[in-house]
């Protein structure tokens, strides 16, 4: 693992040392100078959002009543118009009826006199030919003659059809009748066809509309509003034809109440597991269908009614895994003064054992890097060849002053919108102390990298407020919060590589030619024996009187320190010691040590 201690500067012994005027060039000092700045900056910016809030409210309430005053203004205009022309229309109708009751009156007197004039003449016509009858019998009787007279009788007339069912000059109607007895010395039959005028009245005239119009947009969003539709008359009845209906339809709208709850679905399917191993979760979750309206309330998506987990995968993870899953990563490194030059010194180191854990490539991962103190730059672009990337983290230098995380995830933005890939998944790496100077800014900021990259959080230290941290967090916090401490940081990779990958895998490549960075899985020696576990044939690591591990020369513990040369509870072959070849414990007797040789291909996890 490369480092480059000379570019540290000499660490402070104590903030104690430091005074206002050496401030310039005391980063401790300056970082815990910068967070009172950025707490007081979070005050402000809470209040100033509270008074925006606030004003908001107020401006939506008084939005909404003016509205519904203006609407009900409206409403109140429509109908005082509608009640005049309805008020109009009655008057004219009543106008028009006392004239047809008019017309009425005059046309059955009218009648009444026709039907009496026809009676008196009727009788006046029966009187006289009974008097002309009298007056024959007479005459004959003067001559002593008694003759029997048949006159012709004929039928009342029967009317045929009229040639047109009206029209302004009428038609024409054939009338008929039939002889019921011949005449015989009496009066010959009158005619018995004639014609008259018929139907002399103009022809009804139905209403025709048009088609009706599309419906309104509804005048209320909630609540019960109206839809309005409309259509024009095309022809306007007239002389008793079919009246015309109403050129205006409407319809209720909207009618849901204007606050209501959200609609919640079923609990969806188990989700696979977050993590092969060192713990991970499945999950299910209900997720809404219909928002909330107005006041109405919806519990958080996350909370225990809408989000459920198990955990799964809870065995260790090997401490030789590898990633191979296609993913972008950011690494965003903590380059402040809180941090101290050797806690800075473990990150870069962490970093680069972070490169070396990644497959690069076009189907796999790409990496960039970015730090930040009191402002942020870009380390190393978003790429695949890992030897530049490390040689560039290598080349960091603490720079000490302030802690402006937000300026590090602003940027880490950038890089990946300047060199991610559409068709990979995003993942921001924060690796800092986790005491960021204003917390309001990195709020903001957090919710953006959340929108497009998953955000996890790699505190280191004791001072790490890991509520903060978790609520910037992608959810569920505890899946995207890795704490460490600067002792433990290089051994908690495997873990932190389970919680970022999907797909973990076992390396067969080494550099030295004797195999001492060998981390590969062969557990068969190249005579074919299996190898014994590590664990069974080293002693246990040397306790102190309080049970604690006693460090070494090196400053591990020896537990650590067989992790750092690839040993653990594993039996693949190794060359913790600097031999000639790789090579494992086993169990045989006759061969307590054998060589080994690499696997011709690495191998997928679990192995």
């Amino acid at each position: 693992m490369e480092t480059n201690s000379s570019v540290i500067p000499e660490e402070p012994a104590a903030v104690g040392s430091c005074t206002v005027s050496s401030s310039p060039n005391c980063p401790i000092l300056n970082d815990a100078i910068a967070t009172m700045a950025g707490e007081i900056s979070d005050t402000v910016q809470m209040l100033q959002d509270h008074i925006s809030n606030t004003n908001e409210m107020c401006t939506k309430l008084l939005g909404e009543y003016e509205a519904q005053v203006k609407e009900n203004d409206g409403a109140l205009d429509a109908a005082q118009v509608k009640l005049a022309e309805v008020t109009g229309k009655i008057n004219a109708a009543e106008q028009a009826m006392s004239l047809r009751d008019q017309e009425r009156a005059l046309m059955e007197k009218e009648l009444e006199d026709k039907r009496d004039e026809c009676a008196s003449s009727q009788k006046a016509g029966q009187q006289t030919m009974c008097g002309l009858k009298s007056v024959r019998l007479e005459i004959y009787h003067m001559h002593d003659e008694r003759p029997i007279f048949q006159d012709c009788e004929v039928t009342d007339w029967i009317p045929g059809e009229c040639s047109v069912s009206c029209g302004e000059d009428g038609g024409t109607q054939m009338l008929n009748r039939k002889v019921v007895a011949q005449a015989d010395g009496g009066a010959v039959c009158p005619p018995l066809a004639m014609q008259q005028a018929c139907n002399e009245f103009p022809c009804p005239i139905d209403c025709a509309m048009g088609d009706w119009s599309g419906w309104s947009a509804c005048s209320k969003d909630c609540g019960g509003g109206v839809e309005v539709r409309a259509r024009h008359t095309k022809q306007e009845s007239a002389h008793g034809g079919d009246v015309c209906e109403s050129n205006e339809d409407t319809r209720q709208c909207n009618g849901f109440a204007c606050t209501a709850d959200c609609v919640i679905d079923d609990w969806s399917e188990w989700t696979p597991c977050s993590q092969q191993c060192g713990g991970g979760i499945i999950s299910r979750r209900k997720t809404e269908i219909t928002p909330p309206r107005g006041e109405g309330k919806c519990e958080d998506e996350n909370a225990k009614t809408r989000f459920e987990r198990k955990e799964c995968n809870m065995h260790q993870c090997p401490d030789n895994v590898m990633c191979e899953s296609m993913v972008d990563v950011l690494v965003v490194v903590d380059g402040s003064g809180s941090l101290r030059a050797s806690g800075f010194a473990k990150e870069r180191e962490w970093v680069t054992a972070l490169v070396d854990r990644l497959s690069l490539g076009d189907t796999t991962g790409k990496i960039g890097v970015v730090q930040f103190a009191d402002e942020a730059h870009v380390v190393s672009p978003m790429s695949f060849d890992a030897t530049e990337v490390k040689e560039k983290v290598a080349a960091m230098q603490w720079g000490g002053a302030a802690t402006n995380l937000a300026a590090g995830l602003s940027t880490a933005l950038n890089v990946l919108t300047a060199g991610g890939r559409t068709d990979a998944p995003s993942l921001v790496i924060v690796i800092s102390d986790g005491v960021p100077n204003s917390h309001e800014d990195v709020k903001i900021v957090a919710n953006k990298v959340r929108r497009g990259a998953r955000l996890v959080f790699v505190p280191i230290g004791e001072d790490a407020d890991l509520t903060t941290l978790g609520g910037w967090a992608s959810y569920p916090p505890d899946q995207n919060l890795v704490p460490l401490s600067k002792e433990t940081l290089e051994f908690k990779l495997p873990f932190v590589l389970a919680t970022l990958c999907s797909d973990l895998f076992c390396s067969e490549a080494m550099t030295n030619a004797d195999g001492s960075d060998y981390r590969g899985c062969q557990s068969v020696t190249t005579s074919g024996k299996r190898c014994a576990a590590w664990t069974d044939k080293l002693p246990p690591p040397a306790l102190d009187a309080l049970g604690n591990e006693v460090l070494n020369d090196e400053g591990h513990t020896s537990s650590q320190h067989r992790q750092v040369i690839g040993l653990g509870e594993h039996n693949f072959c190794r060359n913790p010691d600097g031999r000639a070849q790789l090579y494992c414990y086993t169990n045989d007797p006759d061969m307590p040590v054998d060589n080994c040789d690499p696997l011709a291909h690495n191998m997928n996890y679990p192995f």
